[in-house]
């Protein structure tokens, strides 16, 4: 548990009057007054004796990344699969988020806590720790990577570093290109998504139209301008479509399932296709629960510390306000008075984590009809 200290100090300041300070006595003047006899030595009173420090112990809290990469805001976010919240990254998910109003705030630099998911909605404030493993990124429009490699919408790339208003992501394409093998570019907050934005890459590049196929051998070069420098080159032969053509070049597309490699090759380099391919396609519990008429539900006059207790840790992870209502859960959390919450159907706790006020502050809230 992290420990918070705060010390107490004692400061002394001395007032300074206006009067004119009296010139030191010589040293004869000195020599002609006895010196009078001080008082005994006694032992400090108990008034007197130094008051200890004063030590304030606080519950570790999930608070959002110091210096910010982007904030992204999803109206319907999901934690991926095997993943989730957590109050740091070594630790197990408490919580997984289903179809939530979340923003995603992702952490400049390349520490393990890689962003803070943060769910702001009228009964509470909720965050909670992403791993760098579990920020699945998105192209938020349709974008070339490297020049060549355009992602699907629901394409995930890898969070590689984030940087001042930007992220730099990378993008996996070596099982169709000898170089490179991973295309890695530095994308602005606003053409990042944390999900899918259901754009239509192919249509973006085909226009819809239906395209003409030919083959290109293993080596040719992809380039981003006709008789360009290249981008890319492929690994094997591949069968590609035709964008366009001109005098000494064609650009073609390659559908790889999840992404398209576009760009310009020689047309020496092309050769027919005798049939066309085919085209390629593309241990929780809850957090909150359905009352029965016996269970007696709560909501609180004020806004209160909210915390997961888990492993024997309690952690600060928002807040519970007013509107929201809930009733008491099954369960030991020391100090603390465990709680599911009522309609908050995008949160899904795990089993061994629960979400609770403190025992002191449950006395602000009152039985809710």
């Amino acid at each position: 548990m992290k420990r918070w200290f705060i010390t107490g100090a004692c400061f002394a300041v001395q007032a300074c009057g206006a009067a004119a300070v009296p010139p030191p006595p010589s040293e004869e003047a000195k020599a002609a007054v006895p010196a009078a006899p001080g008082p005994a030595p006694t032992a400090p009173t108990e008034a007197e004796t130094p008051a200890p420090d004063v030590v304030a112990e606080e519950s570790a809290e999930v608070r959002e990344p110091g210096l910010a990469a982007c904030r992204i805001v999803e109206q319907r976010y999901d934690t991926p699969r095997g993943g989730g919240l957590r109050v740091r990254a070594s630790e197990p998910p408490f919580a997984k988020l289903l179809a939530a109003p979340a923003t995603l705030v992702l952490a400049q630099g390349t520490s393990p806590d890689a962003a803070v998911a943060v769910v702001d909605v009228p009964e509470l404030v909720l965050r909670g720790v992403l791993r760098r493993e579990d920020v699945h990124l998105h192209a938020a429009s349709p974008t070339l990577l490297g020049g060549f490699a355009m992602p699907r919408s629901d394409t995930d790339l890898s969070f590689v570093v984030g940087e001042n208003g930007a992220v730099r992501v990378k993008l996996d394409v070596s099982a169709r290109f000898a170089t490179p093998g991973v295309v890695e570019q530095s994308l602005a907050c606003d053409e990042l998504a944390a999900s899918d934005r259901a754009y239509d890459a192919r249509k973006h590049l085909s226009g819809g139209r239906r395209l003409t196929w030919a083959r290109v051998p293993s080596g040719t070069s992809l380039s981003p301008e006709a008789g360009g420098v290249a981008a890319a080159t492929f690994n094997s032969e591949e069968e590609v479509e035709v964008l366009e053509r001109r005098a000494t070049h064609a650009r073609v597309l390659l559908d790889l399932g999840e992404f398209l490699a576009v760009g310009w090759v020689p047309n020496k380099a092309l050769g027919r296709v005798a049939k066309p391919p085919s085209q390629l396609g593309v241990g929780y519990g809850t957090g909150h629960g359905t009352l029965g008429s016996r269970v007696q539900r709560y909501a609180c006059v004020k806004d209160l510390p909210l915390y997961v207790y888990a492993r024997g840790e309690r952690t600060r992870v928002g807040t519970l306000r007013p509107r929201a209502v809930f009733h008491k859960a099954p369960g030991e959390a020391p100090g603390l008075v465990p709680l599911f919450l009522v309609s908050q159907g995008w949160l899904s706790t795990a089993a061994d984590a629960l979400l609770a006020l403190d025992a002191a502050d449950f006395e602000h809230c009152n039985p809710y009809r």
